[in-house]
């Protein structure tokens, strides 16, 4: 695996436990080790201040800030506007990905997901955010 992929810092977040352990493990089993997560937008919003983070996966559907209104308010920041988003969410309705693309998503992921259609996916993202 490439180094800008080992070396990623990534922040996983997800209401659920489970989702987030098992994106983590997902990850860790090709060598990435900075993985970061948070439970809800409002946290995420909050993490992003502390460190910069090469790849943000976020789901939908979460209590306090949605994923989608942290989506919008990461691309409303200069600060946070680059980083990249995986939409990670159960939400399959085309209509949604479509939201989800022109609110500033660089790509989208349903669950249920496989591990392999996860890291076509993360590495696809982080190898465009390499070339930017």
């Amino acid at each position: 695996m490439d180094s800008f992929l080992l070396n990623a810092t990534i922040l996983i977040v997800d209401d659920s436990i489970i989702i987030r352990r098992h994106l983590s493990a997902i990850l860790k089993k090709t060598g990435m080790r900075n993985i970061h997560f948070a439970e809800d937008g409002a946290v995420a919003l909050r993490e992003i201040k502390t460190r910069v983070y090469d790849l943000i996966m976020l789901d939908w559907n979460m209590p306090h800030v949605s994923g989608i209104d942290a989506l919008r308010s990461l691309r409303s920041d200069e600060a946070t506007s680059k980083i990249p988003v995986i939409m990670v969410t159960g939400e399959a309705l085309r209509e949604n990905i479509i939201a989800a693309v022109q609110a500033g998503a660089n790509d989208y992921i349903v669950k249920p997901y496989t591990e392999e259609g996860v890291l076509h996916k993360v590495r696809s993202v982080l190898k465009q955010k390499c070339r930017a």
